[in-house]
């Protein structure tokens, strides 16, 4: 999905595509999704005996990650536009604005961490100063996060924390962080029984690839080539 036709049709230019070629790319990859629905997959058989060994070869890497529960108070900075005024004069006035307006976040965020250090109340900062409207009544809570879903600066300071402790100043592209960890939630196996669907369907997968394989080489083998010098 594209924002708009223009940006669609930019798009193909940039892949040397014309509406004919395209459409005749989707022709073709339907046709094969279609001979693979009715003349492959019911070739493919997966058994309960392969879903079994299949876990119990892959049961160490079977589990759910760590989760952590996250609160913040944030306090949002200015980035500089793709479109930054043309003229020279205009650009300094700009860059001006964007200094004074993150000096000042920087400055709010400075006062934030120093009434944490002196013992006031988390949840109540974070409901009268914290600029993410999504988590500010909620004293900031983020909800379940895995690190690897998060954005860098955020995660290797989740990481320095034990459960109810509270960061220092973390900066990220969208402004600067105060974290509260809440809790930590450990990995843990997954069953057979939660597996067994993604397991079916990374099994077939391999069965069609592997049928798909055969019936090319067997097409290549019966095919009669010749060349000509």
């Amino acid at each position: 999905k594209f924002p708009s036709r223009e940006i669609f049709l930019l798009a193909m230019a940039f892949q040397r595509l014309t509406l004919v070629k395209l459409a005749a790319r989707i022709a073709k990859r339907l046709a094969e999704e279609e001979f693979v629905r009715k003349k492959l997959a019911p070739m493919v058989q997966v058994s309960d005996g392969m879903v079994d060994a299949y876990y119990q070869k892959n049961k160490v890497r079977l589990r759910t990650p760590v989760k952590y529960l996250v609160s913040h108070i944030f306090v949002a900075t200015v980035s500089p536009g793709k479109e930054m005024p043309a003229q020279s004069i205009d650009q300094k006035k700009a860059s001006r604005m964007i200094r004074m307006i993150n000096g000042q976040a920087k400055v709010k965020i400075q006062n934030i961490e120093n009434r944490l250090k002196k013992g006031e109340n988390f949840s109540t900062l974070c409901k009268t100063y914290s600029e993410d409207e999504a988590t500010k009544d909620k004293a900031g809570s983020m909800g379940e996060i895995e690190l690897s879903q998060t954005m860098p600066s955020l995660a290797s300071s989740i990481l320095e924390l034990k459960p109810g402790e509270i960061s220092g100043v973390v900066e990220s592209p969208y402004g600067y962080h105060i974290l509260k960890l809440d809790g930590k939630i450990s990995d843990k196996q997954i069953s057979l029984k939660d597996a067994r669907s993604d397991i079916l369907n990374i099994l077939l997968k391999k069965g069609l690839e592997r049928k798909r394989d055969e019936y090319l080489n067997d097409l290549r083998k019966r095919a009669d080539i010749k060349t000509f010098f």
